[in-house]
């Protein structure tokens, strides 16, 4: 059953469509494991119950959540320039629908798993690691979306504390 009642209905427009679709997007990425509670179910390359990825550590002396797994890690590493990136930064901020079951958004700005939909969203490599390190899937890297927010920006601009608008992501 898909609930229908946050989806309003587009009535022409392209932009309330285009909304739902990320929408039902982003809420078919949690049920297929991109949720807190599903953590610690993955799987390493065995099939064995995998070391739970999910910690809390310190960041610039503040706790902060992030997933840890590979191949997720990695590609983040490469991405931002940062060899030292824990994992992946998880919202720290919201409910208990929002917390820990989405991308921070601060560094994955445009992710389709960032925390409510905005234009211009992308099915990152980012979220098809995740699926992959939860031991579940084999993602078909070739459909990941091109994410350049952050990229090669180094460990300062992924570990925060906050954006500065230095980078090239800002006139």
């Amino acid at each position: 059953m898909f609930n229908t009642e946050l989806l309003p209905l587009p009535n022409g427009s392209h932009v309330v469509h285009e909304r739902n679709i990320n929408l039902a997007i982003h809420e078919i990425f949690h049920t297929l494991g991109f949720a807190k509670p599903s953590y610690r179910f993955f799987l390493d390359e065995a099939g064995n119950p995998r070391n739970d990825p999910f910690k809390i550590i310190e960041i610039n002396g503040q706790e902060r959540p992030i997933l840890d797994l590979e191949p997720l890690t990695k590609r983040l590493r490469e991405h931002f320039s940062c060899p030292t990136i824990p994992g992946a930064l998880l919202e720290n901020d919201g409910g208990n629908g929002s917390i820990n079951s989405h991308f921070e958004r601060r560094v994955f700005l445009y992710e389709v798993m960032t925390s409510g939909v905005i234009p211009g969203q992308r099915i990152s490599e980012f979220t098809l690691a995740v699926l992959e390190g939860s031991g579940w899937y084999i993602p078909d890297y070739s459909y990941a979306e091109p994410f350049s927010f952050g990229e090669g920006q180094g460990c300062e601009f992924y570990n925060g504390p906050k954006i500065t608008t230095n980078t090239e992501e800002y006139c």
